[in-house]
């Protein structure tokens, strides 16, 4: 049975579903509130192979520098496997493929970017990008 819990996160929806973070920004992520996701993150990994995020960033006016560095060095993403990110205008597209950038660069984590036009292609994008993982890591 699916494992469903709403919860809040600043001013961001969160629901957790099995492997799966579903995450609606509001505004601004602030670097406590990727910690606090990245958390969530982790404690999936626990119990599975890694964690996906499915974002709605359609109303995400930014990400504080500090969220950015944050994103791009941490050490403990290493569970962090893709995301699928709906409604991203272009600068978000490139602000979020310049962290994914970094992130590779840096060494820390390989993740998989998807842009998406709605939940239902999201979820196809992560069926996807799942099957190649397990299969990768067999």
């Amino acid at each position: 049975e699916p494992h469903l819990s709403e919860q809040k996160c600043g001013p961001h929806d969160i629901r957790l579903e099995g492997d799966i973070i579903f995450l609606t920004i509001h505004g601004v992520v602030t670097e406590r509130e990727l910690q606090a996701i990245i958390q969530m993150g982790n404690a999936i990994a626990d119990r599975h192979p890694g964690y996906w995020i499915l974002g709605d960033v359609s109303e995400m006016t930014g990400m504080a520098p500090a969220a950015r560095r944050l994103a791009a060095v941490n050490p403990r993403l290493t569970a962090f496997r893709g995301a699928a990110l709906l409604g991203a205008s272009t600068v978000h597209r490139i602000l979020i493929s310049l962290i994914v950038r970094a992130m590779h660069l840096l060494g820390t984590t390989h993740v998989q970017m998807g842009f998406v036009a709605s939940q239902e292609e999201g979820l196809r994008w992560l069926a996807q990008h799942k099957a190649k993982d397990l299969a990768a890591h067999r």
